[in-house]
């Protein structure tokens, strides 16, 4: 009787601890969605990869990803877009959608086994793209910036080169006319006529 006691308590055990390894991903789950719903987003990111790595079951993994991907986005907060926040920006919003491709919740070709991933996937690469174009085009305004700068610098300089010519000229041409009004005095002052007699 003792040892039909010892195996049922044994039995029981071991039912109590599966149930708690095999559904440790709700409790991580929930505690991730309290999160999320207070707006603490790295917590609830926290919450949700350890969730992933608890073994769910694969028709709610698709879940905790797509709650996962929704976290990381809503962590960028109002100001992503933002020229000093666009890299980061764009590095979690990549990483979001690596978490929707794993395990083929949505996939690159649009055919994953979940619709919701698969929409979602797609904003997040609506904003990539969105973000990227943004990046390219104030590069190339900084590159225009840049480029016109060094053009008025370009412009300044060659200004400043003609200017400093046309003085140059100028003083050329003053002593040319003092050498020539010397020259001239010199001529009337000390014009020897040789027909004149030496005394």
């Amino acid at each position: 009787m003792m040892k039909k006691a010892i195996c049922a308590g044994i039995y029981l055990l071991l039912i109590i601890i599966c149930c708690v390894l095999f559904t440790r991903y709700i409790h991580l789950y929930n505690a991730g969605n309290s999160y999320y719903n207070k707006g603490d987003y790295d917590s609830a990111i926290s919450s949700y990869e350890k969730a992933l790595y608890a073994n769910p079951p694969k028709d709610k993994e698709c879940s905790i990803r797509i709650n996962l991907a929704l976290a990381m986005v809503y962590s960028l907060g109002e100001n992503f877009a933002a020229p000093e926040n666009v890299e980061n920006s764009l590095l979690t919003l990549n990483a979001a959608r690596d978490v929707l491709l794993e395990d083929g919740c949505a996939t690159e070709a649009g055919d994953g086994h979940n619709k919701t991933a698969e929409k979602l996937k797609e904003e997040i690469e609506k904003l990539i793209e969105q973000l990227e174009q943004q990046s390219s085009s104030s590069e190339e305004n900084q590159e225009e910036s840049s480029e016109e700068n060094q053009s008025d610098e370009e412009d300044a300089r060659e200004q400043d080169i003609k200017e400093q010519l046309q003085e140059i000229q100028e003083k050329a041409f003053e002593e040319r006319q003092e050498s020539l009004t010397l020259e001239e005095e010199f001529d009337s002052d000390f014009n020897f006529d040789l027909e004149t007699p030496i005394w």
